[in-house]
Protein backbone atom coordinates (compact mmCIF):
# COMPACT_ATOMS: atom_id res chain seq x y z
CA UNK A 1 0.00 0.00 0.00
CA UNK A 2 1.56 3.32 -1.03
CA UNK A 3 2.28 6.02 1.53
CA UNK A 4 0.12 8.54 -0.33
CA UNK A 5 -2.95 6.26 -0.40
CA UNK A 6 -6.04 7.94 1.07
CA UNK A 7 -6.83 7.03 4.68
CA UNK A 8 -10.33 5.93 3.71
CA UNK A 9 -11.29 5.04 0.18
CA UNK A 10 -14.08 7.14 -1.32
CA UNK A 11 -17.33 5.44 -0.23
CA UNK A 12 -20.31 5.20 -2.58
CA UNK A 13 -23.09 7.72 -2.26
CA UNK A 14 -26.06 6.49 -0.28
CA UNK A 15 -29.63 7.46 0.51
CA UNK A 16 -28.94 8.02 4.22
CA UNK A 17 -28.32 11.69 5.16
CA UNK A 18 -26.70 10.57 8.41
CA UNK A 19 -24.19 8.42 6.56
CA UNK A 20 -23.51 11.22 4.09
CA UNK A 21 -22.81 13.73 6.83
CA UNK A 22 -20.52 11.38 8.74
CA UNK A 23 -18.53 10.58 5.62
CA UNK A 24 -18.21 14.23 4.65
CA UNK A 25 -16.93 15.15 8.10
CA UNK A 26 -14.48 12.28 8.16
CA UNK A 27 -13.17 13.31 4.75
CA UNK A 28 -12.77 16.91 5.92
CA UNK A 29 -10.99 15.94 9.15
CA UNK A 30 -9.60 12.39 8.85
CA UNK A 31 -8.25 10.46 11.81
CA UNK A 32 -4.46 10.69 11.51
CA UNK A 33 -2.18 8.90 11.73
CA UNK A 34 -3.98 5.64 10.90
CA UNK A 35 -4.03 3.22 13.81
CA UNK A 36 -2.74 -0.32 13.56
CA UNK A 37 -6.30 -1.60 13.79
CA UNK A 38 -7.40 0.61 10.91
CA UNK A 39 -4.49 -0.65 8.81
CA UNK A 40 -5.54 -4.25 9.50
CA UNK A 41 -9.18 -3.59 8.63
CA UNK A 42 -8.17 -1.95 5.37
CA UNK A 43 -6.09 -5.01 4.49
CA UNK A 44 -9.08 -7.22 5.27
CA UNK A 45 -11.26 -5.22 2.92
CA UNK A 46 -8.82 -5.54 0.05
CA UNK A 47 -8.57 -3.27 -2.98
CA UNK A 48 -11.55 -4.52 -4.99
CA UNK A 49 -14.19 -2.79 -2.85
CA UNK A 50 -16.29 -5.91 -2.31
CA UNK A 51 -15.75 -6.35 1.43
CA UNK A 52 -16.61 -3.85 4.16
CA UNK A 53 -15.24 -4.09 7.70
CA UNK A 54 -16.32 -2.34 10.89
CA UNK A 55 -15.85 -2.65 14.64
CA UNK A 56 -18.52 -2.26 17.32
CA UNK A 57 -16.77 -1.02 20.47
CA UNK A 58 -18.69 -2.37 23.49
CA UNK A 59 -16.27 -1.24 26.19
CA UNK A 60 -14.72 2.06 25.09
CA UNK A 61 -11.38 0.32 24.55
CA UNK A 62 -10.84 1.90 21.12
CA UNK A 63 -10.99 5.32 22.75
CA UNK A 64 -8.32 4.40 25.30
CA UNK A 65 -5.65 3.03 22.97
CA UNK A 66 -4.22 4.94 20.03
CA UNK A 67 -3.39 1.65 18.28
CA UNK A 68 -7.12 0.81 18.17
CA UNK A 69 -8.70 4.17 17.32
CA UNK A 70 -10.95 4.18 14.29
CA UNK A 71 -12.70 6.80 12.19
CA UNK A 72 -16.43 6.93 12.83
CA UNK A 73 -17.20 5.35 9.46
CA UNK A 74 -15.37 2.20 10.54
CA UNK A 75 -17.76 1.86 13.46
CA UNK A 76 -20.77 1.61 11.09
CA UNK A 77 -22.09 -0.71 8.43
CA UNK A 78 -21.19 1.60 5.61
CA UNK A 79 -21.90 -0.18 2.31
CA UNK A 80 -24.33 1.49 -0.08
CA UNK A 81 -27.09 -1.05 0.54
CA UNK A 82 -26.89 -0.72 4.34
CA UNK A 83 -26.96 3.08 4.07
CA UNK A 84 -30.01 2.78 1.79
CA UNK A 85 -31.72 0.41 4.24
CA UNK A 86 -31.16 2.90 7.07
CA UNK A 87 -32.41 5.83 5.03
CA UNK A 88 -35.64 6.22 7.06
CA UNK A 89 -36.72 5.67 10.65
CA UNK A 90 -38.39 2.34 9.92
CA UNK A 91 -35.35 0.95 8.14
CA UNK A 92 -32.94 2.28 10.74
CA UNK A 93 -34.98 0.67 13.52
CA UNK A 94 -34.88 -2.72 11.79
CA UNK A 95 -31.13 -2.57 11.27
CA UNK A 96 -30.46 -1.49 14.86
CA UNK A 97 -32.60 -4.31 16.25
CA UNK A 98 -30.87 -6.86 14.03
CA UNK A 99 -27.42 -5.69 15.12
CA UNK A 100 -28.45 -5.87 18.77
CA UNK A 101 -29.61 -9.44 18.24
CA UNK A 102 -26.27 -10.39 16.65
CA UNK A 103 -24.35 -8.72 19.46
CA UNK A 104 -26.38 -10.64 22.06
CA UNK A 105 -25.69 -13.91 20.27
CA UNK A 106 -21.93 -13.29 20.10
CA UNK A 107 -21.80 -12.12 23.71
CA UNK A 108 -23.62 -15.25 24.85
CA UNK A 109 -21.53 -17.65 22.79
CA UNK A 110 -18.27 -15.67 23.02
CA UNK A 111 -17.38 -17.00 19.58
CA UNK A 112 -17.75 -15.86 15.98
CA UNK A 113 -20.65 -16.54 13.62
CA UNK A 114 -21.47 -16.22 9.93
CA UNK A 115 -24.96 -15.46 8.69
CA UNK A 116 -27.23 -13.02 6.92
CA UNK A 117 -29.38 -10.30 8.41
CA UNK A 118 -33.13 -9.66 8.07
CA UNK A 119 -32.41 -8.18 4.62
CA UNK A 120 -30.30 -11.06 3.34
CA UNK A 121 -26.87 -9.44 3.71
CA UNK A 122 -24.09 -11.80 4.82
CA UNK A 123 -21.56 -10.79 7.48
CA UNK A 124 -18.74 -12.56 9.26
CA UNK A 125 -18.82 -11.66 12.96
CA UNK A 126 -15.94 -12.14 15.39
CA UNK A 127 -15.66 -11.05 19.05
CA UNK A 128 -12.69 -9.18 20.48
CA UNK A 129 -11.88 -10.89 23.78
CA UNK A 130 -9.76 -8.85 26.18
CA UNK A 131 -9.12 -9.73 29.80
CA UNK A 132 -11.49 -12.71 29.64
CA UNK A 133 -14.48 -10.75 28.34
CA UNK A 134 -15.88 -9.54 25.04
CA UNK A 135 -14.75 -5.94 24.59
CA UNK A 136 -16.00 -5.45 21.04
CA UNK A 137 -17.29 -7.16 17.92
CA UNK A 138 -15.84 -7.16 14.40
CA UNK A 139 -18.02 -7.32 11.28
CA UNK A 140 -16.73 -8.15 7.82
CA UNK A 141 -18.97 -8.61 4.83
CA UNK A 142 -21.90 -6.65 3.41
CA UNK A 143 -21.93 -9.31 0.68
CA UNK A 144 -24.27 -12.03 -0.59
CA UNK A 145 -23.17 -15.66 -0.43
CA UNK A 146 -23.86 -17.37 -3.75
CA UNK A 147 -24.74 -20.72 -2.19
CA UNK A 148 -27.49 -19.21 0.00
CA UNK A 149 -28.63 -16.40 -2.30
CA UNK A 150 -32.14 -17.79 -2.79
CA UNK A 151 -32.80 -18.10 0.94
CA UNK A 152 -31.36 -14.64 1.55
CA UNK A 153 -33.61 -13.09 -1.10
CA UNK A 154 -36.67 -14.70 0.44
CA UNK A 155 -35.73 -13.30 3.84
CA UNK A 156 -35.51 -9.81 2.35
CA UNK A 157 -38.91 -10.17 0.69
CA UNK A 158 -40.44 -11.56 3.89
CA UNK A 159 -39.18 -8.53 5.84
CA UNK A 160 -40.66 -6.18 3.24
CA UNK A 161 -44.04 -7.94 3.49
CA UNK A 162 -43.98 -7.82 7.27
CA UNK A 163 -43.24 -4.09 7.31
CA UNK A 164 -45.54 -3.24 4.42
CA UNK A 165 -42.60 -1.94 2.41
CA UNK A 166 -42.43 -1.86 -1.39
CA UNK A 167 -39.87 -4.58 -2.21
CA UNK A 168 -38.82 -3.32 -5.64
CA UNK A 169 -36.32 -0.60 -4.63
CA UNK A 170 -34.94 -2.69 -1.75
CA UNK A 171 -34.43 -5.73 -3.96
CA UNK A 172 -32.80 -3.62 -6.69
CA UNK A 173 -30.28 -2.23 -4.20
CA UNK A 174 -29.66 -5.71 -2.78
CA UNK A 175 -28.97 -7.12 -6.26
CA UNK A 176 -26.06 -4.67 -6.56
CA UNK A 177 -24.27 -6.20 -3.55
CA UNK A 178 -21.08 -8.21 -4.28
CA UNK A 179 -21.53 -11.98 -4.63
CA UNK A 180 -18.95 -14.24 -2.98
CA UNK A 181 -18.53 -17.98 -2.53
CA UNK A 182 -18.65 -20.01 0.68
CA UNK A 183 -14.95 -20.73 0.22
CA UNK A 184 -14.14 -17.01 0.09
CA UNK A 185 -16.15 -16.48 3.26
CA UNK A 186 -14.28 -19.28 5.03
CA UNK A 187 -10.93 -17.74 4.04
CA UNK A 188 -11.97 -14.26 5.18
CA UNK A 189 -13.29 -15.69 8.43
CA UNK A 190 -9.83 -17.05 9.22
CA UNK A 191 -8.35 -13.65 8.39
CA UNK A 192 -10.83 -11.84 10.64
CA UNK A 193 -10.13 -14.26 13.48
CA UNK A 194 -6.43 -13.45 13.15
CA UNK A 195 -7.16 -9.71 13.25
CA UNK A 196 -9.25 -10.21 16.41
CA UNK A 197 -6.43 -12.15 18.09
CA UNK A 198 -3.81 -9.58 17.09
CA UNK A 199 -6.04 -6.76 18.35
CA UNK A 200 -6.49 -8.57 21.67
CA UNK A 201 -2.71 -8.92 21.96
CA UNK A 202 -2.30 -5.18 21.34
CA UNK A 203 -4.88 -4.36 24.00
CA UNK A 204 -3.53 -6.78 26.59
CA UNK A 205 0.03 -5.60 26.06
CA UNK A 206 -1.12 -2.13 27.11
CA UNK A 207 -1.85 -3.49 30.60
CA UNK A 208 -4.56 -2.93 33.16
CA UNK A 209 -5.82 0.42 31.89
CA UNK A 210 -7.04 -1.10 28.65
CA UNK A 211 -8.64 -4.19 30.10
CA UNK A 212 -10.56 -2.59 32.97
CA UNK A 213 -14.03 -1.32 31.99
CA UNK A 214 -14.98 2.33 32.40
CA UNK A 215 -17.78 2.66 34.91
CA UNK A 216 -20.28 5.48 35.19
CA UNK A 217 -20.65 7.73 38.20
CA UNK A 218 -23.43 5.81 39.96
CA UNK A 219 -21.36 2.79 41.04
CA UNK A 220 -17.93 3.34 39.55
CA UNK A 221 -16.34 4.56 42.76
CA UNK A 222 -17.65 1.62 44.78
CA UNK A 223 -16.52 -0.83 42.11
CA UNK A 224 -13.01 0.58 41.83
CA UNK A 225 -12.30 1.45 45.47
CA UNK A 226 -13.54 -1.63 47.28
CA UNK A 227 -14.59 -4.26 44.77
CA UNK A 228 -14.01 -7.11 47.26
CA UNK A 229 -17.18 -6.07 49.07
CA UNK A 230 -19.28 -6.04 45.91
CA UNK A 231 -21.22 -9.32 45.52
CA UNK A 232 -20.46 -11.31 42.42
CA UNK A 233 -24.09 -11.12 41.32
CA UNK A 234 -23.95 -7.32 41.32
CA UNK A 235 -20.68 -7.38 39.40
CA UNK A 236 -22.24 -9.59 36.76
CA UNK A 237 -25.34 -7.38 36.63
CA UNK A 238 -23.26 -4.24 36.12
CA UNK A 239 -21.24 -5.94 33.40
CA UNK A 240 -24.46 -7.14 31.73
CA UNK A 241 -25.97 -3.65 31.73
CA UNK A 242 -22.80 -2.13 30.32
CA UNK A 243 -22.80 -4.66 27.48
CA UNK A 244 -26.53 -4.41 26.70
CA UNK A 245 -27.26 -0.77 27.58
CA UNK A 246 -28.54 -0.05 24.04
CA UNK A 247 -31.35 -2.58 24.53
CA UNK A 248 -34.71 -2.04 26.33
CA UNK A 249 -33.54 -3.48 29.66
CA UNK A 250 -35.65 -3.92 32.78
CA UNK A 251 -34.82 -5.28 36.23
CA UNK A 252 -36.69 -8.50 35.46
CA UNK A 253 -34.78 -8.92 32.16
CA UNK A 254 -31.37 -8.65 33.82
CA UNK A 255 -32.42 -10.87 36.73
CA UNK A 256 -33.59 -13.62 34.38
CA UNK A 257 -30.35 -13.39 32.39
CA UNK A 258 -28.37 -13.88 35.61
CA UNK A 259 -30.67 -16.56 37.04
CA UNK A 260 -31.64 -14.61 40.19
CA UNK A 261 -34.82 -13.08 41.60
CA UNK A 262 -35.63 -9.54 40.53
CA UNK A 263 -36.33 -8.35 44.07
CA UNK A 264 -32.96 -9.72 45.23
CA UNK A 265 -31.10 -7.98 42.40
CA UNK A 266 -32.94 -4.72 43.06
CA UNK A 267 -31.97 -4.90 46.73
CA UNK A 268 -28.30 -5.44 45.80
CA UNK A 269 -28.31 -2.29 43.68
CA UNK A 270 -29.93 -0.20 46.40
CA UNK A 271 -27.60 -1.51 49.11
CA UNK A 272 -24.31 -1.16 47.25
CA UNK A 273 -24.88 1.75 44.86
CA UNK A 274 -27.49 3.84 46.61
CA UNK A 275 -29.68 3.70 43.51
CA UNK A 276 -31.69 1.39 41.29
CA UNK A 277 -30.76 -0.64 38.25
CA UNK A 278 -32.79 1.74 36.09
CA UNK A 279 -30.80 4.68 37.45
CA UNK A 280 -27.55 2.87 36.71
CA UNK A 281 -28.74 2.05 33.18
CA UNK A 282 -29.66 5.70 32.62
CA UNK A 283 -26.25 6.86 33.83
CA UNK A 284 -24.47 4.41 31.52
CA UNK A 285 -26.53 5.58 28.55
CA UNK A 286 -25.95 9.25 29.35
CA UNK A 287 -22.23 8.62 29.81
CA UNK A 288 -22.03 7.16 26.31
CA UNK A 289 -24.26 9.93 24.97
CA UNK A 290 -21.91 12.59 26.34
CA UNK A 291 -18.98 11.10 24.43
CA UNK A 292 -20.99 10.92 21.21
CA UNK A 293 -22.19 14.52 21.59
CA UNK A 294 -18.67 15.71 22.36
CA UNK A 295 -17.51 14.25 19.06
CA UNK A 296 -19.86 16.59 17.23
CA UNK A 297 -20.76 14.00 14.62
CA UNK A 298 -24.29 13.10 15.69
CA UNK A 299 -27.43 15.06 16.41
CA UNK A 300 -29.28 14.69 19.69
CA UNK A 301 -32.03 12.51 18.20
CA UNK A 302 -29.49 10.19 16.60
CA UNK A 303 -27.55 9.88 19.85
CA UNK A 304 -30.75 9.06 21.74
CA UNK A 305 -31.41 6.09 19.46
CA UNK A 306 -27.78 4.94 19.47
CA UNK A 307 -27.57 4.70 23.27
CA UNK A 308 -30.90 2.97 23.79
CA UNK A 309 -33.54 5.63 24.51
CA UNK A 310 -36.94 5.05 22.94
CA UNK A 311 -37.43 8.70 21.98
CA UNK A 312 -35.68 12.06 22.10
CA UNK A 313 -37.90 13.72 24.76
CA UNK A 314 -37.13 10.93 27.26
CA UNK A 315 -33.44 11.18 26.37
CA UNK A 316 -33.36 14.98 26.81
CA UNK A 317 -35.18 14.82 30.14
CA UNK A 318 -32.86 12.11 31.50
CA UNK A 319 -29.73 13.81 30.16
CA UNK A 320 -30.64 17.10 31.84
CA UNK A 321 -31.50 15.36 35.11
CA UNK A 322 -28.08 13.69 35.28
CA UNK A 323 -25.87 16.44 33.84
CA UNK A 324 -27.79 19.60 34.68
CA UNK A 325 -27.83 20.59 31.01
CA UNK A 326 -30.00 19.80 28.03
CA UNK A 327 -28.11 17.99 25.23
CA UNK A 328 -27.96 21.15 23.11
CA UNK A 329 -26.63 23.19 26.04
CA UNK A 330 -24.07 20.51 26.77
CA UNK A 331 -22.79 20.57 23.19
CA UNK A 332 -22.47 24.34 23.26
CA UNK A 333 -20.28 24.21 26.36
CA UNK A 334 -17.85 21.45 25.34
Amino acid sequence: MSDDAPLISEPPLSASPVERRLREREKAAPTEPPSLLLEMLRLLEGDDGRWKANFSDLSGIAQLLSDLRLPVVYQLHRCEFCAFAKGDVLGLSGCVKNKHAVNRLVLRRETGVVGFCHLGVTDIVEPLRVGGRVAGIFFLGSVVERETEGVARERLLRDCRRRGREPGPVLAAWEALPRVTAEEIANRRRDLNLVARLTARLAESAGRTATEPIFSSLSGAIWEVDRRKVPDTLRRAIAFVRRHYREPLKLQTVAEALGVRADYLGALFRRHTGGTLNEFLASVRVDHARRLLEGGRFRSGEVALMVGFADQPHFSKTFKRLTGLAPREYVERV
